[in-house]
């Protein structure tokens, strides 16, 4: 009887041990797997209103990073979740957990982030070093429109660009999927872009505006493609129409290319 008892008390005696070694154990992993999201995640909460906060990240098993503040660029767009700006429709507005999208002769309205042109950018002078003025972030009213062909219509006071592009807004950012399926925040709105072309073309007419991707195929971004006609008189003596173009760099506001026929320099 009595080694029956020393036997059930030995084993009790391991149950007990192996007990605390398995919870010392997971404690470990658990404190491992927070760090390790720590060091994936870096600080803040995520940029673009994704919903995932830093402090989910990192006591998360399988954390999420979608476009973190200060996050490394090989942590950007982690596993285990959805992307708000992934999940909104295409050509819809989804703010506030709301989505609104439009229909034919039936736009809605919303405000977004916006900010203004750097087609010059402008320094500042500070114990004789010149750093880059920062630009002006304000928030702008924009309607999205459908039209009857299905693209989408982006439209900013009194000027609209069409884009065949996945154009979305989320949380207040107007974004576009691009063909790489990254989305690429659109920054300058087209009444913006349209002034700073003109700033460079000079007066022009029967103006189209498209907002499209540019880029290599792992370097897509957003511009805007400016269409117009410009009357001109070759040699100062026989009027002509010309057609120009400029190409505005959606997120900086920045020309970066203009388009007019070899001739243009005859015509004034």
């Amino acid at each position: 009887m009595k080694k029956i008892i020393s036997f059930l008390l030995i084993l009790a005696s391991f149950f007990v041990f192996a007990s605390v070694a398995v919870a010392q154990n997971t404690g470990v992993q658990n404190s491992s797997a927070t760090n390790s999201a720590a060091e994936i995640c870096g600080n803040g909460i995520c940029e673009g209103n994704e919903g995932i906060t830093h402090q989910e990240c990192t006591t998360s098993q399988n954390p999420v990073c979608y476009a973190v503040k200060n996050c490394p660029s090989d942590c950007s767009g982690g596993s285990g979740g959805t992307s708000q700006t992934a999940t909104c429709p295409t050509g819809c507005i989804c703010n506030g957990g709301l989505t609104a999208c439009p229909t034919i002769n039936k736009p809605v309205t919303t405000q977004v982030s916006a900010s203004s042109s750097q087609a010059t950018p402008e320094t500042k002078t500070t114990s004789g070093v010149s750093q880059p003025v920062q630009p002006t972030v304000t928030m702008s009213t924009i309607s999205l429109e459908k039209t009857a062909t299905g693209k989408s219509v982006v439209k900013s006071g009194n000027t609209q660009a069409v884009s065949s592009e996945k154009v979305k807004v989320v949380e207040n950012k107007l974004y576009i999927e691009t063909s790489d399926s990254k989305n690429e925040e659109v920054k300058i709105m087209p009444s913006t872009a349209s002034e700073t072309a003109i700033e460079r073309l000079g007066e022009v007419k029967n103006v189209q505006i498209e907002l499209k991707e540019v880029g290599k195929a792992s370097e897509k971004k957003p511009a805007y493609e400016f269409k117009a006609e410009k009357s001109v008189k070759v040699l100062g003596l026989f009027p002509a129409n010309v057609k120009v173009s400029a190409e505005v760099n959606a997120q900086t506001g920045s020309i970066t290319s203009v388009k007019k026929p070899w001739w243009s320099f005859f015509a004034w």
